[in-house]
């Protein structure tokens, strides 16, 4: 017979755990958008902040790996790396032509509102000089009354 069981071994922080410890947890690292000071205490943490960095370049990232964590930068490694930041980077981009695709298509959309709110006061404001009235303007314009009433109180602004 085996007993397996899970203890709290605070690592860094004084955080007090919540969960049980008799059920299997997942451990969460924050990662802050700046890089943790150097210090024993913290090496992991600024390890995973230096890997997982979306401000440092590929080359800052190779030199506080090597010099701060003596990891050797094998091509290997150095590829990795590379290719980390190389995906990142594509996520990135790809998410920042999703928003300007969608930012245009906005765009369009705004556009072509105002357009058509516009040629209907020109076409209002042209029918109301021939003298006509507000009914029959609605019907030429396949409107409802109520509508062009309104264009009509924005004429009059």
């Amino acid at each position: 017979m085996n007993h397996i069981h899970l203890t709290n071994d605070v690592i860094m922080g004084d955080y007090k755990w919540k969960g049980k410890l008799e059920l299997l947890n997942i451990i969460m690292v924050g990662v802050a958008g700046k890089l943790s000071d150097k210090d024993e205490n913290n090496e992991l943490h600024r390890l995973l902040g230096t890997l997982l960095s979306e401000k440092l370049k590929v080359d800052e990232k190779l030199d506080i790996l090597e010099n701060e964590h003596d990891i050797p930068m094998e091509e290997s490694i150095e590829e990795e790396v590379k290719t980390m930041c190389n995906l990142s980077e594509g996520i990135e981009e790809r998410a920042m032509e999703a928003g300007r695709k969608a930012g245009i298509e906005e765009g369009r959309k705004t556009g072509l509102e105002l357009g058509k709110k516009d040629l209907l006061k020109q076409q209002v404001q042209k029918k109301l000089l021939k003298g006509k009235d507000i009914d029959v303007i609605a019907e030429e314009l396949e409107e409802e009354v109520a509508v062009i009433e309104k264009v009509i109180a924005e004429l009059e602004q």
